[in-house]
């Protein structure tokens, strides 16, 4: 896990502020570019701030909600990350706003970089209030704190997965070659890469990262089709582990099957059924209905390009060869946070 948070990180950031930032640190105001999302510094705030943003939400449940307001930036990790990231992409967004503030969205040349600052800047247009460097680097925290925790559990899972059982190395290996042959890096690469899409899936359905989801409150009594009666205040939620494992969605669900999504999809008229970035009743990692995940999609395209890079880059295995436990805390479930694996580069 300490591996793998940085790798999502620099991943994210990668499209969250670019390869190449700007800023105007240089002397006499000329622009100066360097790598803010490779900085260790930056990577180690983003993801110290992905860890803290749970933690802090655990203690202040603990406190009365009249004094949540007080307590939160006293002793929450918010206002203090905000800081540090402010030193890091605060001459970046002031000299996008600038540039913005000049041009609008078309840029000389078009030199506009097209990734989350500039999509936020389209956003916040005609919001003075938002278009700020202090609300944007807000944005940009709560934004890798979406993408860097959830993304970092759903592929150390996959990881352990493929760990111990490494008789699915080859077949994936070889698909990942063929179409990255045939399509290069692209999207539609990943598109085509059906087996690992399966795995993936595969992997999330055997432990979706916690026994209950779709955590939901009454906010009045609320009363059921079939008579059943919720009381105002009430939380509800479903079962996801069960559903996820239950013979009646799932052939043999409680045994890992990494490609049992790539043979449905096999079928006829079911070609883009069973995807992963597919929310269904038998499948809620991403939720389900209008409150579906609408980052699943970055989340799992992020996913399968990290994994495709380690299966084709290296070779790897468990120590002992046994996949290591989750950890678990109540209804929450976790990857192993200190398990090993070993790699070894490939000739």
């Amino acid at each position: 896990m300490q591996t793998i948070l940085p790798v999502v990180s620099r991943v994210s950031n990668r499209l969250f502020i670019g390869l190449k930032c700007t800023n105007t640190s240089g002397s006499e105001g000329t622009l100066t570019s360097f790598t803010v999302g490779r900085d260790p510094e930056y990577i180690k705030i983003t993801t110290q701030f992905a860890r803290d943003v749970t933690t802090d939400a655990m203690w202040l449940h603990l406190v009365p909600s009249f004094l949540r307001p007080l307590a939160a930036p006293l002793f929450g990790h918010l206002e203090t990350a905000t800081r540090k990231v402010m030193k890091h992409v605060g001459p970046i967004i002031q000299h996008r706003l600038s540039m913005d503030d000049q041009y609008g969205p078309d840029w000389p040349d078009g030199d506009r970089p097209n990734d989350l600052i500039s999509w936020l800047l389209d956003e916040a247009r005609g919001h003075p209030q938002r278009r700020t460097v202090r609300g944007l680097t807000r944005t940009l925290l709560n934004v890798n704190f979406g993408a860097i925790h959830t993304t970092t559990q759903g592929f150390l899972h996959a990881l352990y997965n493929l760990a111990s059982n490494l008789e699915y190395v080859q077949p994936l290996r070889e698909e990942i070659e063929y179409v990255t042959k045939s399509h290069g890096w692209t999207k539609a690469a990943l598109g085509k890469m059906v087996k690992l899409d399966s795995f993936m899936k595969e992997s999330s359905r055997f432990v979706p990262g916690g026994a209950v989801g779709l955590m939901r409150q009454a906010l009045k009594d609320f009363s059921f089709s079939d008579g059943t009666t919720v009381p105002a205040g009430t939380l509800v939620g479903i079962s996801v582990l069960a559903e996820h494992h239950s013979e009646a969605n799932y052939t043999n669900g409680g045994v890992f099957d990494p490609f049992r999504f790539s043979r449905m999809r096999e079928e006829a008229g079911e070609g883009i059924k069973h995807q992963m970035v597919a929310p269904a009743p038998d499948f809620l990692t991403f939720g389900l209905g209008r409150h579906a995940c609408p980052g699943r999609f970055f989340a799992v395209n992020e996913q399968k390009l990290i994994m495709a890079h380690v299966i084709l880059t290296y070779d790897l295995k468990l120590k002992d060869g046994v996949r290591p436990e989750d950890e678990w805390v109540s209804i929450m479930g976790g990857a192993n946070t200190t398990a090993e694996v070993m790699f070894k580069k490939r000739r």
